[in-house]
């Protein structure tokens, strides 16, 4: 229990000292851009002035660095993302198909890649109306709630109402 308590008194020392490492210090109520000299030579009362020593900068910066580092490797929980297989229908005549985790993920991971620039949420930069749930793409003409229907889209990109070829701007 004692050294619990140290190690969380040296992490809240350590990141309470954080700020002379990783802030630049300025007057108060300024946002004016600081110069270089400026922020090197922003200190709180009593700091040592390290001014003209780069190497213990480098070594504080390093040091603040390493201890937020093993911080955060003892107290940070691993973060895993709750996917699951999926079941999407893949044709209007009631097959489907089940997507793996991976395929998922290597979906989601394309998506953003090609798609996401305009579909920021799962919306439509093109009309804010249209988004691309499920209930919305089998709506539209031609459904685009299966995967041969994105197929085709893709191919053939027209409006919601199929009306207009809108392969210059998708």
């Amino acid at each position: 229990m004692a050294s619990y308590a140290s190690l969380l008194l040296a992490c809240c020392l350590g990141m309470a000292s954080m700020h002379l490492v990783f802030v630049a210090q300025g007057s108060p109520g300024s946002s004016a851009p600081q110069t270089p000299s400026q922020v090197s030579s922003a200190q709180l009362p009593g700091a040592p002035d390290m001014e003209d020593n780069g190497m213990a900068q480098a070594a504080l910066r390093f040091g603040s660095g390493l201890m937020l580092g093993l911080v955060l490797l003892a107290f940070g929980q691993p973060t895993f993302a709750d996917v699951e297989d999926v079941v999407i229908p893949v044709d209007d005549k009631g097959k489907t198909t089940t997507l793996t985790k991976e395929q998922v993920v290597r979906g989601k991971r394309l998506f953003i890649a090609a798609c996401a620039s305009c579909h920021v949420g799962g919306g439509t930069r093109t009309n804010q109306n249209v988004g691309l749930a499920i209930e919305e793409l089998s709506g539209a003409q031609p459904n685009r709630a299966t995967v041969e229907g994105l197929v085709d889209y893709l191919n053939n990109p027209t409006t919601y109402d199929g009306l207009k070829d809108i392969s210059e701007v998708h």
